[in-house]
């Protein structure tokens, strides 16, 4: 059967296991989303459900075409039916004595009218010739449910990315955070070397010691703190990508600056027009309509032609014919209402499905303000951590060189290197959140899957 109409969600649906390259450790977040569309479990499900769909069309598809049919059996019978006829009285004068008649009783044998033991053998060809349009609605219900699986493993297909995208942005943003705090440690390190040499010197006071050694404990603490995160940020990519817990993974796609070309009219104009689930919904409506009229055509005029042919002759019965012809016609004149109640079940089916196409096109403008708000105010957070970096590195670089001189103490520069981290680690969350609404409204407006180079014109597989 030929696919063309199937999308990015068949890309990679084979029979056979999964073939894939070795995986290499740098794994670009292009190649994230191609390996979770080959590996994915929600995605081979969705797939899998395009399958099924196709099988239940190729059913429809094989209703009105002519049969064939063989049927072989045996049957014994306890008592042979036959046909038996009283003996045949027969009068003749008798010459001798005419008043006493010559009389005769002539037995006739039975007649079997079937064998003890009877194997037949009968080949029958039967084809249906009218059935009031029920065999045409359901063969197009069949072929609108493809449809509509395939555009839900299109959506699948989409949500699968953006999760597998969005669980790369965190393991970036757990690896940056593990790096800020790393280097926090160092500068702490370091400055309580400085504090001390000074202390030896008798420059600074033993509490400055002290608390430098209090801050190293802390943000070691921090740092154990964000490796953990990171590795429970990795664990979650892998296991979105199918992939063993032990598999090494450097992430090469880093957190960056983007901005949105569209406006919110023109992404929810885009959203709606390109969303696989409405259109999975809308065809899903269709496909109860046509089942719907099935279901009615059901109690009207059906028409079936069949010819049974007996092929073992030597058993049958002597009243059963060899062949047969027949063009018979079913009506159903009442059933109580089910065929019309059944109808209406599927109506009320197709309207609720109406209902939900258009929750979820409210849904989706709902998403896409949300996505450009969250979007726009990423960007004034990354800008206002960026002068803040600014400011607590200048601050620092000040607190440090007092302390050299005498002049600061060292709770200053404790406080300033935690403000440089912390507004080192607001300025990544603010990427992260830029990169998360960035990638969400590719999705809610369907360019997600070119934005990652995997267009259906690359790597289709018909």
């Amino acid at each position: 059967m030929r696919r063309a109409a199937v999308p990015l969600l068949l890309l990679l649906t084979i029979s056979a296991p999964v073939r894939t390259q070795p995986l290499s450790e740098e794994l670009s977040l292009e190649q994230a989303a191609r390996l979770a569309l080959e590996r994915n479990l929600e995605y081979q499900a969705a797939v899998k459900e395009v399958d099924i769909a196709l099988a239940r069309q190729q059913q429809a598809r094989a209703l009105p075409q002519p049969r064939l049919e063989a049927r072989l059996s045996w049957q014994h019978l306890p008592e042979v039916p036959a046909l038996r006829v009283p003996p045949i009285a027969v009068r003749l004068p008798n010459p001798a004595n005419p008043q006493s008649p010559l009389s005769w009783n002539i037995p006739v044998p039975e007649l079997e009218l079937a064998k003890a033991n009877a194997r037949r053998a009968t080949l029958s060809f039967s084809m249906p010739l009218y059935t009031s349009g029920r065999l045409e609605s359901v063969i197009r219900a069949a072929a609108i449910s493809v449809r509509a699986s395939e555009e839900s493993a299109r959506a699948r297909a989409e949500d699968v990315v953006l999760q597998v995208t969005q669980a790369y942005l965190q393991t970036v943003l757990s690896q940056r955070v593990e790096q800020v705090h790393q280097q926090a440690l160092e500068v702490v390190q370091a400055h309580l070397q400085q504090a001390e040499a000074l202390y030896q010197q008798g420059l600074v006071a033993q509490y400055d010691v002290l608390r430098a050694q209090a801050e190293l404990a802390t943000q070691q603490k921090r740092l154990t703190d964000a490796r953990n995160g990171r590795e429970l940020a990795r664990a979650a990519l892998l296991n979105l990508l199918n992939l063993p817990q032990g598999q090494p993974l450097q992430l090469s796609t880093p957190l960056r600056e983007v901005a949105f070309p569209l406006s919110y009219e023109e992404s929810v104009q885009a959203a709606l027009k390109t969303s696989p689930e409405i259109r999975a919904l809308r065809l899903k409506s269709q496909a109860q309509q046509a089942l719907a009229y099935a279901t009615e055509a059901e109690a009207k005029p059906q028409v079936l032609f069949s010819v049974n042919v007996e092929t073992w002759t030597r058993d049958l019965s002597a009243i059963e014919p060899h062949a047969s012809l027949t063009i018979g016609m079913r009506w159903n004149l009442f059933d109580a209402g089910y065929a019309r109640a059944a109808a209406r079940e599927q109506r009320e089916g197709a309207e609720r499905t109406e209902i939900e196409r258009q929750r979820v096109e409210n849904l989706l403008a709902l998403r896409v303000k949300q996505a450009l708000l969250d979007l726009e105010a990423a960007q004034q957070g990354l800008a206002a951590a960026q002068r803040a970096v600014e400011t607590a590195q200048e601050s620092l670089r000040l607190a440090r060189r007092r302390f050299e001189t005498g002049m600061g103490t060292s709770v200053e520069v404790l406080d300033a290197i935690l403000a440089t981290s912390q507004a080192q680690l607001q300025r990544e969350q603010a990427l992260y959140q830029m990169n998360v609404a960035y990638y969400t409204l590719l999705r809610l407006t369907g360019r997600l899957l070119n934005e990652l180079q995997l267009s259906p014109q690359e790597v289709q597989r018909l």
